[in-house]
Order: C-alpha cells, then structure tokens, then sequence
C-alpha cells in the first residue's frame, strides 16, 4: 500500500515509499533546499534579534545590513555608538527632571535668593527671581544643580 503525504513547503502531494525508508517531507531537491534556506534566515534572524536585543527591529535590520556589508567591526562600533548615544539621552532626562524640579520648587518659594557650598566648599549664590533661576539651570552643571535643589528642599523645610 502506498502512502500519501504532502510535501511541507509547498503542499504537493507526495508518495511514500513503505518498506522502512524514511517519510520523505518535500516533493523535490528545489522544496528541501528551500527548506534549509528558510531555516537558515530563521537562525540569523533569531541570532540578530537575540544579540540586539534592546535595539528597535528597524536598528537591528540597519546593524544587520552593516555587518553584511561592511563587516562586523563597523557594525559593533555603531552599535557603542547608538548605546552611549541612549545613556546621553537617558542622563539628560534626569538631568531635565532636576531641573525642572528646581525652578518648580523655586516657584513654590517665591524664588528666593539661594546660597549653598560647592563640593569643593565654594559660595554659590543664584540671585533672587525667576530668570536668575532658570538660567542658573542652564549654566550650572548637573551635580551643582543637585545641590541648589537640596539647599531649596532644605529652605521649604525649615521655612526660611
């Protein structure tokens, strides 16, 4: 008795071969290879997305390509490049978020002259008034801007 199957990549009907052969799963040479090549793009693919993880489909397509074409050292140092890229823009939220949170409790205080000591224990004044604090903002480092919310904190605390 003869046996009927389909071939898994395209469908077409296939008969089986009885007498302890193997179950053929393609019709033709043109269907297994194809096969192969499916599975192959289906590795590259699962490795692409699993080393670019964090990375949106679109960049891991483009670090793809670039590896492709130009190599894999270009494409690992692109791939630094768009990490610092996403920690500069991660530190520069918080940054904002600082900020922000300075001038909104400098408003809460009628914006106060402010005095507060450096790291390195030099006077840092801002002087009264909305402008001189958003600008101090502007000028001032992170960790300077930090300080002048813990000094503000402090004021609204104790009710200076």
């Amino acid at each position: 008795m003869v046996e009927q199957t389909t071939c898994i990549v395209c469908g077409q009907s296939i008969n089986q071969t009885g007498g302890g052969h193997r179950i053929r799963l393609y019709c033709d040479d043109t269907c297994k290879q194809a096969a192969f090549r499916a599975r192959r793009e289906q590795e590259h693919t699962d490795e692409v997305t699993r080393r670019w993880s964090s990375f949106t489909a679109e960049t891991r397509t483009f670090l793809d390509w670039l590896r492709d074409r130009h190599g894999e050292d270009l494409a690992v140092n692109v791939e630094h490049a768009i990490e610092r890229e996403g920690s500069n823009r991660n530190q520069q939220g918080v940054t904002l978020a600082i900020d922000e949170a300075l001038v909104e409790l400098g408003r809460k205080l009628n914006f106060p002259r402010l005095d507060f000591a450096r790291a390195d224990g030099q006077q840092v004044h801002i002087q009264p008034g909305e402008v001189h604090w958003t600008n101090f903002t502007l000028i001032a480092e992170c960790r300077e801007v930090k300080l002048a919310l813990e000094a503000a904190r402090k004021r609204n605390r104790t009710g200076e």
